[in-house]
């Protein structure tokens, strides 16, 4: 943990780094969702050799690592919470609910990129529709963690 991370009076040390932990994770995430949806003039005009091509192996690899980080801290959420004092609880709770609604729209986007790395070697095993079916359901995943996100926010800063 570094130097720019401080406690938040009123709650638990460990549950403070856990937080830190998920926010981390977030962090990860957001950077690479905003790399792998960045406008790309190789979407816009593949000219083989002319532009780098999107390594969706690599994201889907580094997704997967930021899921296990996701859930290492949701196992020890669960050990945690037998410790704590009521406002504690509640915040731990709200924590679960978002590092599940994170893990699962991290898991998304990984899936996505694998299908997307498969479909680069071959052509045909990833349509269209199957595609937009599963970025249907990233996006209503990507939804579902900001809304319980900004709850979170909201239980942190009660006094």
């Amino acid at each position: 943990m570094g130097n720019d991370k401080k406690l938040i009076p009123g709650i638990d040390p460990t549950l403070v780094l856990l937080l830190f932990a998920v926010n981390d994770s977030l962090d990860i995430y957001v950077d690479m969702h905003n790399k792998i949806f960045k406008f790309s003039w190789r979407k816009i005009i593949p000219i083989p050799g002319f532009f780098l091509k999107i390594d969706f192996k690599m994201f889907a690899n580094k997704l997967s690592r930021v899921h296990s980080g996701i859930q290492v801290c949701r196992s020890e959420m669960d050990v945690l919470g037998p410790l704590l004092d009521n406002r504690n609880r509640i915040v731990l709770s709200v924590l679960v609910k978002f590092s599940d609604a994170l893990g699962d729209t991290v898991s998304r986007l990984s899936e996505i990129c694998l299908q997307l790395w498969y479909k680069s070697n071959k052509p045909d095993s990833y349509s269209y529709v199957t595609y937009d079916a599963a970025y249907k359901r990233y996006e209503s995943s990507v939804l579902e963690y900001v809304r319980v996100g900004e709850e979170l926010n909201r239980v942190c800063q009660a006094k």
